[in-house]
């Protein structure tokens, strides 16, 4: 395992009966590309689920392709959240995922125009434009994001999905590298 994996099993012996390094460590396998693992840590973790793991339970489930799973995560972390914007975006992936991704799109763009210079929102758009082939138009949104975050692990990531279609490897590379250690210690594997 690497070292991100490592210091959340550590804080999982440390911070016993707490779910945050359960959370952390699902959230690890998501990026590695193991949603089933992520779900299993997600289930193990004590205590009552709150909007953080019901969250986490949308995304994985949004990974695993189902959708009704996702959309009903995402809805009980809507009413749990004081922040409800990672839930309606998880709520418009699903809108996508199931054949309407002009409409997500259409409320993504509001979203941004209630919410101009979010991240998230900046993100998901061009992870909507990424999926339809857009690649102009999801690099713009991806670069928008992390000039606004240079932390912004997830647009960066994406960027590089972009810059590797585009077929500019070494660049994609290199902005992957450049991220990690920007990414609050999430390491990801190249």
């Amino acid at each position: 395992p690497g070292e991100a994996t490592q210091a959340a099993q550590q804080a999982k012996r440390l911070m016993a009966g707490r779910p945050q390094p359960f959370f952390r460590l699902a959230r690890l396998h998501l990026i590695q590309g193991a949603p089933q693992a992520a779900l299993r840590e997600l289930d193990a973790a004590p205590g009552r689920p709150g909007a953080e793991a019901a969250l986490l339970r949308a995304e994985i489930n949004l990974e695993l392709g189902r959708w009704r799973a996702a959309a009903d995560a995402a809805d009980q972390a809507q009413g749990l959240a004081r922040d409800r914007l990672g839930a309606a975006l998880v709520l418009l992936r699903v809108q996508a995922a199931r054949g309407d991704g002009a409409g997500a799109e259409r409320r993504l763009l509001a979203l941004l125009a209630a919410r101009p210079g979010e991240v998230r929102v900046l993100t998901a758009l061009g992870e909507l434009q990424l999926v339809a082939g857009r690649l102009a138009e999801a690099r713009r949104r991806f670069i928008e994001a992390l000039r606004l975050d240079g932390r912004a692990f997830a647009a960066q990531r994406r960027l590089a999905q972009v810059l590797a279609a585009e077929g500019r490897h070494r660049e994609a590379i290199l902005g992957l590298r450049g991220a990690i250690p920007a990414s609050d210690g999430n390491l990801l594997l190249l």
